[in-house]
């Protein structure tokens, strides 16, 4: 039996091969296995041979440098330095088969009628007035190219949704900056950093391209224009598409969508090479491009910082590096302050917070970016005169929770109010420390109104943390709001105090004052939220409320 090989990991000394469970007898002239497309013959006649292991010799050379091909897999072709990757070689061909494709633009396709072109140094004069011509090489067969491919906006018949289009068999793509390498789980492959779908080069294949990528040209149409232009009919419809209207069946609707298709991709591929040349991966600018399409340069120049967290693979660090590298953005301006500040609260928002002290804040992020405290403290103030952040005051939220806790029926509502200013920011806070007397006499403690006049720190939120915490607030307010009088406990409104006598005595001496102040409340509220780490209390603190419940309405409470 006849054959090439293609993987072995071993060879045996004796010229005996041994393949999985079964042992054959190799030609004589084949001693070592390790060399991949040898050609090898085997007998399955030949008798048993029992490989020991001694005899059994690695075939990989101790000092080889492995390079990375593919995913996971290693390449043994050569060094990095024996074979670097090539700036001036483009590998163009046919796609066949699209193995896989990653949403990050990661492509690993099969493509035949392949081309080897060596470009040609652009300064080099073969001749006085000449340029040099690229060199090209037929590569007969299939050809694995594994790399980032940089996919065109065209919306291709039959896809409504507008959405990125992915390569499909068919298609013509060139692969550049790359090299050749041969893996040991998936063979010679050329690994390059970006890959492009580009328009056919014969008649047959433009005719088939038109088909499948023009919206609205079918295989008889797209003969006829070939017929007409030739495959120079791309460069046709970039210059003069009413000569299009030679062809009988298409008019001027039609010549409109056919040019749109067209301008779509030749502007990806400058916009996407535009940012390549801000020192932008393949992938994200092709991220970029899906989302800002002919506005991806001037987003990107205007404030890169604003694509972070927006785009995948866009951090902060990418960001910066390119705004200070290659846009010329200062370490101090408005647009990397801002997001330093950003990116600080929400590292602090990380571990549970909703906001940080503003002292935190400026400590943090002038550590962080690098730059005085006084470019932070500016760059702040301007963000929140902007609405890019919000402040309140930290004592404001359980302050104008022992207000509520303090007021009677009538005056509910305006509590209410007085509350939803606060979070508008538009509440003076030495108005509320007026309120401490009224405080300091309520039999619920939820802050020392002693501390009132010091308490006067602004916390900073991120701008949708400080909705979402607000418009939570407003609704819990309703629905603690609404049909007060069905509160099972409501007649001991007033005096709350009393309804700890619904409490077994065990179970009243065992709270701490945390805790009565928690069984308080829910004697007020229609809605308690109790919070705490570990060993708190939380857990023994509804047991409590449970029991003042059961007291009044049952074991089995009315639906």
């Amino acid at each position: 039996m006849w054959g090439v090989l293609r993987r072995s990991s071993f060879a045996i000394k004796e010229g005996s091969f041994l393949l999985r469970t079964s042992s054959f007898s190799l030609a004589p002239t084949t001693k070592n296995l390790r060399t991949f497309g040898t050609t090898f013959c085997v007998s399955s006649n030949a008798p048993k041979i029992t490989a020991k292991k001694e005899d059994l010799v690695k075939s990989a050379p101790k000092k080889e440098a492995f390079g990375r091909a593919g995913r996971g897999s290693k390449s043994v072709l050569a060094t990095e330095e024996d074979n670097p990757i090539r700036d001036d070689l483009v590998i163009r061909g046919q796609v066949e088969r699209v193995i896989f494709q990653a949403p990050t633009g990661w492509t690993v396709l099969h493509i035949s009628e392949a081309q080897e072109i060596v470009l040609a140094p652009k300064d080099q004069v073969v001749e006085e007035g000449k340029a040099a011509e690229n060199k090209t090489t037929n590569l007969p067969g299939r050809h694995t190219i594994v790399g980032s491919l940089i996919t065109s906006s065209l919306k291709r018949e039959g896809d409504a949704s507008g959405k990125k289009a992915q390569i499909q068999p068919g298609e013509y793509i060139e692969a550049r900056v790359g090299r050749w390498v041969v893996t040991r789980d998936y063979g010679k492959q050329f690994q390059c950093k970006y890959m492009e779908s580009v328009p056919p080069s014969s008649e047959a294949d433009t005719v088939r391209y038109l088909a499948s990528f023009f919206p609205g040209i079918g295989l008889t149409k797209a003969q006829k224009i070939v017929d007409r232009f030739g495959i120079n009919v791309f460069e046709i419809i970039e210059k003069d598409p009413n000569k299009l209207l030679e062809i009988k069946g298409i008019g001027p609707s039609k010549i409109a969508s056919i040019v749109q298709s067209l301008k779509e991709r030749v502007d990806s591929r400058k916009e996407i090479q535009g940012l390549m040349e801000k020192g932008i991966s393949a992938e994200i600018a092709n991220e970029i491009w899906n989302r800002h399409k002919d506005q991806s340069l001037h987003i990107l120049q205007q404030n890169p910082y604003e694509l972070v967290s927006k785009i995948p693979g866009w951090t902060f660090a990418v960001a910066d590096r390119v705004a200070l590298q290659h846009l010329n953005f200062s370490p101090t301006s408005y647009q990397r302050v801002l997001s330093g500040i950003d990116r600080c609260i929400s590292n602090y928002c990380s571990v549970g917070h909703c906001a940080i002290p503003r002292p935190d804040l400026i400590r943090e992020a002038s550590a962080f970016l690098g730059i005085e405290s006084r470019f932070v403290e500016e760059h702040l103030e301007k963000g929140l005169r902007l609405s890019e952040f919000f402040k309140i005051k930290d004592a404001m939220i359980p302050l104008m929770t022992a207000l509520e806790a303090n007021s009677n029926s009538k005056t509910d509502r305006a509590f209410e109010e007085e509350f939803i200013s606060a979070l508008d920011g538009s509440f003076d806070f030495d108005e509320i420390a007026a309120h401490s007397s009224q405080i300091a006499s309520s039999p619920i403690k939820v802050i020392d109104p002693q501390q009132l006049a010091t308490i006067k720190q602004d916390i900073i939120y991120e701008k949708s943390t400080y909705y979402r915490e607000k418009n939570t607030a407003k609704l819990l307010i309703q629905l603690d709001s609404n049909h007060r009088e069905l509160h099972p406990l409501a007649k001991f409104r007033e005096n709350p105090s009393e309804a700890l006598d619904l409490l077994d005595p065990e179970t009243r001496d065992m709270l701490s004052s945390d805790q009565r102040n928690a069984v308080l409340q829910s004697v007020l509220h229609k809605v308690l939220i109790i919070t705490g780490g570990p060993g708190v209390g939380k857990t023994a603190t509804l047991k409590a409320i449970l029991q003042m419940f059961k007291s009044v309405i049952g074991e089995n409470p009315p639906p």
